[in-house]
């Protein structure tokens, strides 16, 4: 569900498929977002405004959205975004959700809701535009890997190499999208995502 009103504040509730971070490490919501000067002037100082006054955050919540009466930090896993290294154009952000506030009103294990939102007043965000574009979760499974063994290939047993698979540097930038075992990327480490299961890959 897409919001607010333009000139001053830009936010996206999403019903999520039940998602299931309880068997990973270091998880991260990552979401892209991007920003365009309404003049088209790239002025620096429009980008302060978003870390300025105003409420600017993500929540993650275990309950639908209807449920859920306050979205404040009271209401789920929340955290402020203001600190994000804004720039003009479309870009990936990503925060770890053991940042978060209040991680003890979350059940990790069903994540139904997210929100990601930013509003100020009509003198500062009415002069950039907002979107919303895109959002993922990242993660490690908890798994053993050999660090000794440089075997180059598909090195997963969680996703099968005929599956489609969406590939992500581990700078969690999308760098393919496709069968698994036809993924053409450079040696290295990377994370793979079939539906609900992330596993490490080394190519």
């Amino acid at each position: 569900m897409l919001g607010g009103d333009p000139k001053t504040s830009a936010y996206i509730t999403l019903e999520i498929d039940h998602v299931d971070l309880s068997g990973y490490t270091n998880t991260a919501f990552n979401f892209e977002v991007e920003i365009t000067p309404v003049d088209g002037v790239e002025d620096p100082a429009l980008l302060e405004n978003i870390k300025g006054k105003g409420g600017q955050g993500v929540i993650l919540a275990s309950k639908p959205s209807e449920e859920i009466k306050d979205w404040g930090q009271e209401a789920a896993g929340y955290y402020n975004i203001k600190k994000l290294d804004w720039k003009f154009g479309k870009h990936v952000y990503s925060v770890a959700t053991s940042s978060m506030n209040n991680l003890d009103k979350v059940d990790w294990s069903d994540i139904v809701t997210c929100r990601m939102y930013i509003y100020n007043d009509v003198t500062t965000l009415g002069k950039i535009n907002v979107k919303f574009t895109d959002f993922y979760f990242t993660g490690d499974i908890v798994r053993d890997y050999d660090d000794g063994d440089d075997t180059v290939g598909i090195e997963d047993t969680f996703i099968d190499a005929e599956s489609e698979v969406t590939v992500y540097n581990l700078n969690g930038i999308r760098v393919y999208c496709g069968v698994l075992s036809e993924a053409v990327l450079p040696h290295g480490i990377y994370v793979g995502v079939s539906g609900r299961k992330v596993s490490k890959i080394i190519l």
